[in-house]
């Protein structure tokens, strides 16, 4: 039931409920049941538009977005710091993606997120994003 479908019903019933004699206390618990109602609906409504929104991936996602702007394909290779990673990774966890985990050539852990392969640089700051780079 949409949000708009309830307060039209809720105003048709107390149009019909004028004409018929009501105890004051009945409509105000009615008013009241029907304010946690709407409430409610809100917050459904944005427990399932939150998760619709992954702002653990956002900063990766731009980088992305840039890299594919200017060459037309993801970039192979995004570096990122630790912080950047378990966010990343913890995502997977949540979205019950796969995960496969492996190695570079320089033993940096890495981590494949949509067309692009996400390497730890655990030697740099927590949040660092590097620019995405093609395998060479």
């Amino acid at each position: 039931m949409r949000r708009r479908e309830l307060f039209s019903g809720a105003a048709l019933a107390g149009v019909a409920g004028a004409a018929v004699p009501h105890e004051t206390s009945f409509e105000q618990a009615s008013d009241r049941s029907v304010e946690e109602v709407a409430r409610a609906v809100d917050r459904l409504i944005a427990e399932i538009h939150s998760q619709r929104v992954f702002p653990e991936l956002d900063a990766v996602r731009e980088a992305q977005k840039t890299f594919l702007r200017t060459t037309g394909k993801f970039p192979d290779f995004i570096e990122v710091g630790m912080t950047v990673w378990y966010a990343i990774y913890d995502w997977h966890l949540r979205w019950q993606q796969p995960i496969t985990i492996g190695r570079d050539a320089g033993g940096r852990y890495t981590l494949p997120l949509t067309q692009t392969t996400i390497v730890m640089r655990p030697e740099q700051t927590p949040t660092f994003i590097g620019p995405p780079y093609d395998n060479k």
